[in-house]
Formats: C-alpha cells, structure tokens, sequence
C-alpha cells in the first residue's frame, strides 16, 4: 500500500467555488517555515525592517498611525509591532514582554508535499487606509480545517 498526497486543495477550491465566499481568494498546498530571532535594541529592529524591504506598516510608541512601508522609518523612536511582506517572506514583529521585540520569519514552503493548505484572504481596514492581505497556513483535522498561523502578505485593493 502506498501512500499518496490527496488533492485536498483542489478539492477543496471547487467546493469554495460553488459558494460565495469573497474573502477566500485561493487555496493551494503548502505551509511555512518559520524563524524566530529575539532582539533587545530598538535601532536594531529598525535597521532590520529597513534591510528586508517590502511593503507593510511599522508602529511606534511616539508615533499615533503606523509608517507605511516602503517608506522612511524613525531612527529613534520605540518599536512596538509591525509586518512587512517581500514575495513568499514576511516579517512580524512583537514584543516580548521582557523589554525586547521577537522578529518572525515565515516563508511559504510549497516544495514539500503536504496536506496542509494555504489560502488568501483579505482583512477590510477603516477609512483610507489599504486592506490587508493575509495567507492563513491551515491544517486538515478530521473533517475540520484548521488554522495554524497566517503570514502578512501585502496590502489589497
């Protein structure tokens, strides 16, 4: 007996195509790798935003509404959390609690056979500022979809 990969996605993706489901906008196989890094300088979190580039938003103590990347960040204000998307990488800062920031890694990994599934959606924003764009990594348990993390993927229309 062999064991085979199902199509989940594509079974799936007719399924969500038969219904109205806007936010949803493409399901496929895959999931992440991610990687964590654990830094305690402000200036450094900063230099490290600035390094991968993308497009994203960055917020700070000092400042009342995020910076919109690309764009110029402060040198000398206080990080609080941000996300910033280049291709299949993402970037997500958090505090740590401790007086230091956790900078996240997540890559889509599509080159391994699984049966975990990504998809697209879209999270609407207030005002004028852009809607948000997520790809949510999920897993199949059971006969239950699960969600097991999401990547910022970029700004949507």
């Amino acid at each position: 007996m062999t064991s085979e990969i199902i199509d989940t996605a594509r079974l799936l993706q007719n399924i969500l195509d038969t219904e109205e489901n806007p936010e949803v906008r493409t399901l496929r196989q895959g999931s992440f790798s991610i990687e964590e890094e654990t830094l305690n300088d402000p200036a450094e979190v900063i230099a490290r935003f600035k390094k991968f580039g993308g497009e994203g938003w960055f917020c700070t103590s000092e400042s009342p509404e995020a910076y919109i990347l690309p764009g110029e960040l402060p040198v000398d204000e206080y990080p609080l959390h941000g996300e910033s998307a280049s291709g299949m990488d993402s970037l997500h800062l958090r505090q740590n609690g401790q007086g230091g920031w956790v900078i996240t890694t997540l890559t889509e990994d599509n080159s391994i056979p699984t049966e975990d599934l990504l998809y697209e959606t879209i999270l609407q924003t207030r005002g004028e500022t852009s809607n948000l764009r997520y790809v949510v990594h999920c897993s199949l348990l059971g006969s239950s979809l699960r969600p097991q993390t999401a990547r910022f993927a970029g700004f949507a229309d």
